[in-house]
């Protein structure tokens, strides 16, 4: 989630942070758990923005957009890398039990003495 701070600056949106509330930091002898939040164990993560007196209502509906569109942007790539990732995953066991079967795919840990082929 760190990553969207970035996204939007390189959107033009300045002034956001997000705050993961998982870094420790010692400053002073003095431990802060969930350094950057407003309190120790802050329960969730969370974004903050800054705005300004005089902030014009056009403003606010560019960022909003500028947000809303930057959040699906994040949420599309969160989600195609899952599906990458588990891909791989299925890929990577679906092959391991198939290592030595006669035709080259076999059951997931079914290698017998009858199914190893020699080299």
């Amino acid at each position: 989630l760190s990553a969207l701070g970035a996204m939007l600056f390189a959107r033009s949106v300045s002034g956001t942070r997000v705050v993961t509330c998982v870094k420790e930091e010692t400053l002073g002898g003095i431990k802060f758990a969930g350094y950057g939040a407003h309190m120790d164990d802050y329960p969730t993560t969370y974004l903050s923005f800054a705005c300004a007196v005089g902030i014009t209502r056009q403003e606010v509906d560019t960022f909003a957009s500028r947000l809303d569109k930057t959040l699906k942007e994040l949420r599309s790539k969160l989600e195609k890398s899952t599906r990458s990732n588990a891909s791989s995953t299925l890929d990577a066991s679906s092959t391991a039990g198939s290592v030595g079967s006669p035709r080259g795919r076999g059951t997931q840990g079914s290698a017998d003495a009858g199914s190893v082929t020699s080299l």
